[in-house]
């Protein structure tokens, strides 16, 4: 009976043993226990990081991974130290290829109605950075989020103040023509409250009247008969003749419906302004029964509805 109990008690005291044993293993059990222990403790499992496990745990950021380093120093491709003194993903860096994002810079010059517009094409990124992760860069179509197309440039279309440039990689700009140039054929270049000049006979850009050699100079443009109307005083270099059906057709244009009344076609009182002297007919033998027309005259043109700028 008694080497019964001593076998037992011996027994309870090796298990106690190995008990003391594994408790001292798992945390320190007093102050001087914690000297060198500099890893933090893992909230998820109550023990400490490993020293050499540089991985950050199962839901933790980068930023948030153990060791230290010296502030805002680079550590590698993407990655650098943060003021915190712990790595993080880099913003940018220039070990990564640069990217253009479909073409920063070119410019376009388009005639819209009246207005001469400058569209400048320009990419936009996406991110602030080249950087996606540590030691990774960004691909152009992870960078560049498109082209886009924006009006940096407009201004009413007018010969003594011409956009020039706005083509390429060159920007607009304006060299305006001194005042009391000649402009518009009929006009001049007077001085405007912008600083620049304009010319005092403005010709809307639907009129085509830089397409015509004919017309002498220009008179003035509205509606009449449900249509848009551009006028003209013509004058065929030379001592040359023509009618209005013809002047008209070579613009693109129309006359308007003799055989209902309607006026378009007139003699020119004199040749220095519209002034109208009488109605003539617009076609056939308009002037002193001449086969080949007028060698001056008032003509109203008519712009057809598929060109009508309203």
């Amino acid at each position: 009976m008694n080497k019964l109990r001593l076998t037992t008690c011996i027994s309870c005291l090796t298990l106690l043993a190995a008990c003391t044993t594994v408790d001292d293993s798992v945390g320190p059990q007093s102050g001087d226990a914690l000297v060198g222990n500099t890893n933090p403790m893992n909230p998820q499992t109550g023990f400490p990081n490993r020293m050499d496990d540089n991985r950050p745990n199962p839901g933790q950021r980068f930023d948030m991974m153990v060791g230290t380093c010296s502030p805002n120093t680079r550590l590698g491709l993407c990655r650098e130290c943060g003021p915190n003194g712990l790595p993080r993903t880099a913003v940018d860096d220039n070990n990564c290829p640069p990217f253009n994002c479909g073409g920063l810079n070119q410019y376009e010059k388009v005639i819209e109605d009246d207005y001469v517009t400058c569209y400048q094409t320009m990419g936009q990124p996406r991110l602030n950075g080249r950087c996606i992760e540590p030691g990774q860069c960004a691909t152009e179509e992870e960078y560049c989020e498109g082209v886009t197309r924006v009006a940096i440039d407009r201004a009413l279309i007018d010969p003594c103040n011409e956009m020039q440039g706005c083509t390429g990689t060159e920007p607009p700009v304006y060299n305006p023509l001194a005042e009391g140039t000649p402009c518009n054929r009929s006009g001049t270049c007077e001085n405007n409250r912008l600083g620049g000049t304009e010319c005092s006979v403005f010709v809307p850009s639907a009129c085509r009247f830089g397409m015509s050699r004919n017309a002498k100079f220009f008179c003035e443009a509205g509606e009449e008969f449900g249509m848009d109307f551009c006028e003209f005083f013509v004058e065929v270099p030379g001592g040359g003749r023509t009618v209005c059906e013809d002047f008209c057709g070579e613009l693109g244009m129309t006359i308007c419906d003799q055989n209902n009344a309607e006026a378009c076609c007139w003699n020119n009182a004199n040749a220095n302004d519209c002034e109208h002297l009488q109605g003539i007919s617009c076609r056939g033998t308009p002037c002193d029964n001449h086969p080949d027309g007028c060698t001056d005259m008032i003509c109203r043109c008519y712009i057809p509805d598929e060109d009508d700028p309203q």
